[in-house]
């Protein structure tokens, strides 16, 4: 029982001084802030816009990266300003938990189902170059036709 209440202790215990995640936490929401602004304000949209796929994925990953940048600065600031039940470091081993679980997520799509989308679009592309596009006419009218066929 004696190990029991010195892990419950730790975990909710108030911060005090001896938090030392401040740099490491710092670091990787400026990292993740340097992607998502790299990744929409600068070069990256522009970059990749003739590819669907990897765009889907790119903001797909800015936008999970900026939450967990945002959940990660509020703990910081609840954690630093030492505030009763919201500053426990159980709530940065879940945040670490669950980053590492979107982590593998993004692992997963990118090599099981953006090479498959990066298929289909080269695909796709084949076919708008080699195959004639629709007789617009003909498309339009085709409800007319429908309709008249009954």
């Amino acid at each position: 029982m004696d190990a029991w209440s010195a892990v419950r202790t730790y975990l909710f215990a108030p911060p005090g001084a001896a938090f030392s995640y401040y740099v490491p936490f710092i670091v990787g929401i400026g990292a993740i802030a340097v992607f998502v602004a790299y990744h929409y304000l600068l070069e990256a949209r522009r970059r990749f816009r003739n590819h669907r796929p990897v765009l889907q994925y790119l903001d797909g990953l800015a936008i999970w990266g900026s939450v967990l940048a945002v959940v990660a600065a509020i703990l910081l600031l609840v954690r630093h300003g030492d505030v009763p039940v919201l500053s426990w470091r159980i709530w940065l081993y879940l945040y670490v938990i669950v980053s590492a679980v979107v982590f593998l997520f993004q692992l997963g799509r990118l090599y099981g189902r953006l090479p498959r989308g990066l298929a289909a679009h080269d695909n796709d592309l084949l076919k708008r170059r080699y195959l004639p596009p629709a007789n617009q006419r003909q498309v339009a009218n085709a409800p007319k036709r429908a309709a008249a066929r009954r």
